[in-house]
């Protein structure tokens, strides 16, 4: 299937997109995946046929909105051209806005990183294994009745909920539901729990665990942030505290993600992709662990003066 483009500009535009989405490739390559991306041979042939039609009728042209499944053969396709991470390439593939690819909030957004998860991620069909998603029967009041995703079923049942870093009930406490429960992204890893100001004026939200999640500056696009990333800050707000979470009902779930709408966020935290880890791997327990072996993989020198 072919990518059509009304203006030329558009296609130029996505590949500045790229570019700016990964940091680590130059223009003319991102180009070039562009046009790959889009069904053409390289960018010449785009910068001739990227209409698909004689030039006076090129703004006449309807690209069909692309499927899911159309979007995820994308992203995986992108993951691979570049060497990313899928959930760095689905990023990097909505920012491009190409045409026919309309992701308009975190919900869809959500649906398509959810799909990429179950791609690339060791799930199985066996009710007891990581990454099934279970109910708590407890004594406890904030956790009887919560939903967790399992991450080793044992005596001693070690757990990823929204509210603590890393959780751990008794076998008997958990239940099973008869019919499967939906993936989740814990609330700690993708809504804002504050911002801190930085001395240029701009605003970093930041995670309940006090991670770097997106800079808000005035007239730029929210930039998405490594939450590994040192923020030198003058100034410090709370949206909320443990009192008021958004995993306590879901209005105020619902608050939290009017509130990043209300900050032009439509997309995951790069904080959210610390799931897989948090889940499948035995070795990290919580969600600084997490972090400091995201650093590792992706930013080396970062790594070894990581500071919790």
């Amino acid at each position: 299937m072919r990518i059509y483009f009304r203006q030329l500009e558009r296609a130029k535009k996505a590949a500045k997109s790229l570019v700016a989405s990964t940091n680590a490739i130059k223009l003319s390559k991102a180009q070039e995946t562009v046009a790959r991306l889009a069904g053409y041979r390289d960018w010449h042939d785009l910068t001739k046929n990227h209409c698909g039609k004689p030039s006076s009728t090129c703004t006449t042209i309807q690209q069909e909105e692309q499927s899911k499944d159309s979007i995820i053969s994308l992203t995986l396709t992108l993951s691979e051209e570049l060497a990313l991470r899928s959930e760095d390439a689905l990023y990097a593939l909505v920012q491009m806005k190409l045409p026919g690819i309309h992701v308009p909030d975190t919900q869809k957004y959500e649906e398509l990183w959810f799909d990429l998860f179950r791609e690339t991620q060791p799930l199985q069909d066996d009710k007891r294994s990581p990454g099934k998603v279970i109910k708590i029967k407890s004594e406890s009041k904030w956790m009887n009745g919560q939903q967790a995703i399992l991450k080793k079923y044992d005596s001693a049942t070690h757990i990823v909920t929204h509210k603590v870093r890393n959780g751990l009930v008794a076998d008997f406490e958990v239940v099973f539901p008869r019919k499967p429960l939906p993936l989740f992204v814990p609330a700690r890893l993708k809504f804002a729990y504050g911002c801190w100001t930085e001395a240029s004026g701009s605003k970093v939200l930041f995670s309940r665990d006090y991670k770097p999640l997106w800079r808000l500056t005035t007239g730029r696009k929210p930039e998405k942030l490594s939450p590994w990333l040192r923020i030198n800050k003058v100034g410090k707000q709370l949206y909320w505290d443990d009192t008021n979470p958004p995993w306590r009902s879901v209005r105020r779930r619902d608050e939290e993600e009017q509130r990043l709408r209300d900050f032009g966020i439509s997309a995951l935290p790069k904080l959210a992709d610390t799931l897989p880890d948090l889940v499948f791997n035995e070795n990290v327990n919580h969600v600084n662990e997490a972090v400091k072996l995201m650093a590792r993989r992706e930013d080396p020198g970062e790594y070894e003066t990581f500071s919790e």
